[in-house]
């Protein structure tokens, strides 16, 4: 029913790999934004409702075409983050104020 991907642990040659495919890729979004205005123009009258309704379709390709050519390294967090501490505004602001006075 569902296929259950595992992570695997990869080599660096293969993120170089991976990164230089992902460079190559050609983007298509502006073959599909000439195709747009290309009909657009070809319609006539009706050359903005083309216009209109085939704009999110070459949003969509820009946005495919960006999320192609990104790749996503997770590396493992062998420590734990350091404690966050919180600071109120008016702390910070007398904080920066006493700093202001000593300089």
């Amino acid at each position: 029913m569902h296929d259950v991907v595992s992570l695997v642990p990869a080599q660096p040659s293969d993120v170089v790999q991976q990164s230089q495919r992902a460079a190559g890729r050609r983007p298509y979004w502006p073959f599909a934004l000439a195709a747009l205005l290309l009909a657009g123009l070809v319609t006539g009258r009706f050359g903005l409702v083309v216009l209109a309704v085939g704009l999110p379709g070459v949003l969509w390709v820009a946005l495919r075409d960006r999320a192609a050519r990104a790749v996503v390294v997770r590396t493992p967090s062998t420590s734990a983050p350091p404690p966050v501490r919180p600071c109120s505004i008016p702390d910070g602001l007398r904080r920066a104020i006493r700093t202001q006075e000593s300089a």
